[in-house]
């Protein structure tokens, strides 16, 4: 019986410690919810100030402006109370930068039009945009995953939005790794997203050659994410073009050849002009053939001049493509390329003169040098050095 008696009060004690410390929990708990979610304002329930909102504008929530943003955001679910919200939004509050979590609600609330108001504010105001940029970041993961057509035609919207701001949030790689299998065959879609991956940075180079491997991405696409990389990218891409993978060299070089073409400064085809001057030399011959259309894209620079040497050297290659590549990028320099051919038409090799007279015919215009050089080849010793200076003669423009 003692033992009994004694037990009942120590089980009774252990049960209400563990009860309060639940009630405890709890109540933290709730405590950090109603930091993050404030219930009231100045006293009031939330959403007793969006019955107010309901009839119209609430002048101490206007001049309250950010204090209230709990308010606002809760009353973007109220479709009377939303109204007025646009109102305040769009008169009072319209140069702040605080008020994008009311958009971010706004996203979320359903039906087309209010979608449309929120994406449409966000890109109009980029200063809102950069604030919430986590946010937009995971609403463009979650459409481009939904199953619902609506969600995924606004992708777009929301990487257009990314894309207009200064420089895009962190997260903004890992997103687009995510949802590239998304992407599917919505090209415009996938433009906007591999501009918004080269803009992200050096550090998205991997994740883009990755993606294009992986996913079979056509040339003409992996050109937007090359026309939007800066000069740290185009590094990071000619490092890439050293590895020893054949595949990962070609993509790499085929990025430089778009970035040639891209080119916004001497220093960035200075930049490329290092990584081109060595994949000439690329035992792969469709890395080779990308470095000489990034050498004829680079044409007009100074910089690009240094390559000319290499391109006469490259005539002599006995890979009748590789020298066909070879003999187009020296064309493109026009008259200075000039004493290169000319001494290439003078070669012992008939390989290397042919591809010599194919660079004339590539000349626009052919300088009269050029024609002359064609004729004395058209009386060459062998016949299909004669043969392709007849061709090339027909035309030359």
């Amino acid at each position: 019986m003692c033992c009994r008696i004694t037990f009942v009060p120590i089980f009774c004690l252990v049960l209400a410690a563990l009860c309060c410390t639940t009630s405890a929990d709890q109540n933290g708990q709730q405590t950090l919810k109603d930091e993050v979610e404030p219930r009231t304002f100045r006293g009031q329930p939330i959403d007793q100030w969006g019955e107010r909102l309901r009839k119209g504008p609430v002048e101490e929530l206007n001049k309250a402006g950010k204090e209230a943003l709990s308010v606002w955001v809760a009353a973007v679910a109220d479709p009377k109370a939303r109204t007025w919200v646009r109102h305040a939004m769009s008169l009072e509050f319209q140069d702040e930068d605080w008020v994008g979590p009311v958009y971010v609600a706004w996203l979320d609330v359903p039906g087309p039009l209010n979608r449309n108001m929120a994406i449409f504010e966000l890109g109009r105001r980029p200063n809102i945009a950069k604030q919430i940029g986590p946010a937009v970041i995971e609403r463009a993961r979650q459409w481009a995953k939904s199953d619902k057509d609506e969600d995924f035609r606004d992708v777009d919207s929301l990487i257009e939005i990314l894309n207009s701001l200064e420089s895009p949030p962190d997260g903004t790689i890992e997103l687009i790794a995510d949802i590239w299998p998304e992407v599917g065959d919505d090209t415009f879609l996938r433009r906007d997203v591999l501009k918004l991956l080269a803009r992200s940075g050096s550090k998205s180079v991997d994740t883009a050659i990755e993606i294009f491997l992986t996913h079979q991405t056509p040339l003409d696409e992996i050109g937007y994410y090359a026309d939007h990389a800066d000069k740290q990218t185009m590094i990071r891409i000619i490092d890439e073009s050293m590895r020893p993978s054949p595949e990962r060299r070609r993509l790499a070089s085929a990025l430089m050849a778009d970035a040639a073409k891209a080119r916004e400064s001497d220093l960035d085809s200075a930049v490329l002009v290092r990584g081109i001057n060595r994949l000439i030399d690329d035992s792969d011959l469709h890395v080779r053939r990308y470095a000489f259309e990034g050498a004829r894209n680079l044409n007009g620079t100074a910089a690009a001049e240094t390559l000319i040497p290499k391109l006469e050297a490259a005539l002599s290659d006995p890979d009748s493509k590789s020298n066909y590549y070879a003999a187009s990028a020296l064309a493109a320099f026009g008259p200075k390329a000039m004493p290169s051919i000319r001494r290439a038409v003078k070669s012992e090799d008939a390989g290397t003169r042919i591809a010599a007279g194919s660079a004339i015919s590539d000349m626009s215009p052919v300088p009269d040098e050029g024609i002359n050089l064609l004729l004395e080849l058209a009386k060459d010793e062998n016949p299909r050095v004669r043969n392709y200076a007849v061709y090339n003669l027909g035309e030359t423009q």
